[in-house]
């Protein structure tokens, strides 16, 4: 006789929701890990390719004004290149300082729970540290490199004082 209010569930009604609980929860968080994944694959891919044109400008004669536009997550304010000694007047930066000291030369901002966050760039340097904004998920630099010179000059696009040689020529 049942009894008014009383509730039965048999184990394998149990067991279902339980197991149903577990497969959904399973695939918000692999979900999750996918996104993250996106971002940092996002940032190896324009790292890459800032490579690979960097490479083809350093292998060059000469290379003037040519500007390489790349795709970055949309968590990413803001690309930044240089020698980050040379931004202690960058407060705002404060986050990249975890880098201070390391071989790296290329950060994206706000730094992403990625392992891609700080790159070294290979065969490229700045006369500063400066950081461009990424605009609708775009961000762009200059690369110039004149005939006899050993780096190819990574800047802002506009920018005429990297067009000059920064670097000493080889005696």
């Amino acid at each position: 006789m049942l009894r008014q209010g009383d509730i039965s569930l048999s184990f394998g009604m149990i067991l279902s929701v339980i197991i149903i609980a577990a497969i959904l929860g399973v695939a918000v968080y692999v979900l999750i890990q996918f996104l993250g994944l996106k971002e940092c694959t996002e940032l190896g891919l324009y790292s890459r390719d800032l490579q690979t044109r960097v490479d083809s400008a350093w292998g060059a004669d000469s290379t003037e004004r040519q500007r390489f536009t790349g795709a970055v997550p949309s968590g990413v304010e803001k690309v930044c290149f240089g020698n980050l000694s040379a931004a202690r007047n960058a407060p705002e930066y404060r986050e990249l300082r975890n880098y201070q000291g390391e071989d790296v030369n290329l950060f994206f901002y706000p730094a992403l729970d990625c392992e891609l966050t700080a790159i070294k760039i290979e065969h490229a340097a700045a006369r500063d540290f400066y950081c461009v904004d990424a605009v609708r998920g775009q961000a762009t630099f200059e690369l110039n490199k004149g005939s006899f010179e050993a780096l190819v000059r990574v800047c802002e696009v506009g920018d005429a004082a990297c067009r000059t040689n920064i670097f000493p020529e080889p005696q």
